[in-house]
């Protein structure tokens, strides 16, 4: 009983283990497939950065905006105590802070169109090699 146990575990052993000839796609399919893979995980990637991107401007826009309202409500709370001169350090550092705000807006701008950018090129790279392995593959069946 024990040698009729072991040999048809060896048998489903060799049956789930061995490949047949015919289901075993050749390495250049497999390196291809690999290849859209590693091109589709950094499409995500991208995508990923891209986000981020927009995430961190917003963030950013919305400090600007709140540093410029607390400027703006003190300059109306103190406005009668402080002399002309400093209501003008005051105006000049909301202008400042105006274009610190654009720039911010400009260099997101920047960093997105680079990032789509790559996201074309990539994106065209898949499909190219999707291409290839299709042919591959019927000229392999």
């Amino acid at each position: 009983m024990d040698d009729d146990f072991l040999q048809n575990l060896k048998k489903m052993h060799l049956e789930k283990n061995v490949e047949k000839p015919e289901s075993k796609p050749s390495p250049s399919f497999n390196l291809g497939k690999s290849q859209i893979e590693s091109i589709k995980g950094a499409i995500d990637e991208i995508n990923a950065q891209i986000e981020n991107r927009e995430d961190l401007k917003a963030m950013m826009l919305r400090q600007f905006d709140a540093i410029k309202m607390e400027i703006n409500n003190n300059m109306q709370k103190i406005s009668a105590e402080i002399d002309v001169q400093q209501q003008i350090m005051l105006f000049n550092s909301l202008i400042d802070i105006e274009k610190l705000k654009q720039q911010e807006e400009l260099n997101a701008w920047r960093d997105i169109a680079q990032l789509r950018k790559e996201l074309r090129e990539h994106l065209k790279e898949v499909r190219e090699l999707e291409i290839k392995s299709e042919e591959l593959e019927s000229l392999l069946q």
